[in-house]
């Protein structure tokens, strides 16, 4: 087999991973995650990839998709998101 062919390998990502799982009628893959966040299939992939970061807007869609908790939604990040050293005055 030729380099590039045969499965993809998709890179696990625990938040759009979990909106996959916990909603396996509507959405089935990335494309269709995309769709149903009104977001670009690059975008998914970048984020994905760790290419990109999500975004508040982002964090939004998903709210109001899932109908989950920011809270919940930033615990699925935590491990994705890089980590803001900001001094507390």
């Amino acid at each position: 087999m030729k380099k590039g062919q045969g499965k993809k390998v998709v890179i696990p990502h625990p938040l759009w991973d979990a909106v996959l799982l916990t909603h396996p009628k509507v959405i089935r893959n990335d494309s269709e995650l995309a769709k149903a966040l009104e977001m670009t299939g690059s975008s998914i992939s970048k984020t994905r990839h760790r290419r990109s970061t999500i975004t508040g807007e982002v964090i939004l869609k998903v709210h109001r998709f899932t109908g989950w908790e920011i809270s919940r939604i930033e615990f699925l990040l935590a491990g994705v998101l890089p980590i803001s050293k900001e001094k507390k005055s």
